[in-house]
């Protein structure tokens, strides 16, 4: 999933004439890669207050289990 031209070169504002650096843009977006000044969906999904709470239960179960199995 590769991001639009507009939003690569947008990620560095100023940058428009170093091609080098779009182009390594490019391919860090086409990496599915966080873009310096872009959001970064998995930086989100990790801060979360849904995947903190998932975490949370997956840890609790797991120690309930471990506890259950040493009995």
């Amino acid at each position: 999933m590769s991001r639009p031209r507009a939003a690569v070169s947008a990620a560095l504002p100023g940058r428009e004439e170093a091609p080098i650096y779009e182009e390594l843009l490019r391919r860090w977006a086409a990496r599915g890669n966080a873009l310096p000044g872009m959001p970064d969906p998995e930086w989100l999904r990790l801060t979360s207050y849904r995947h903190h709470q998932e975490e949370t239960e997956r840890t609790l179960r797991m120690l309930h289990l471990q506890a259950i199995l040493t009995l």
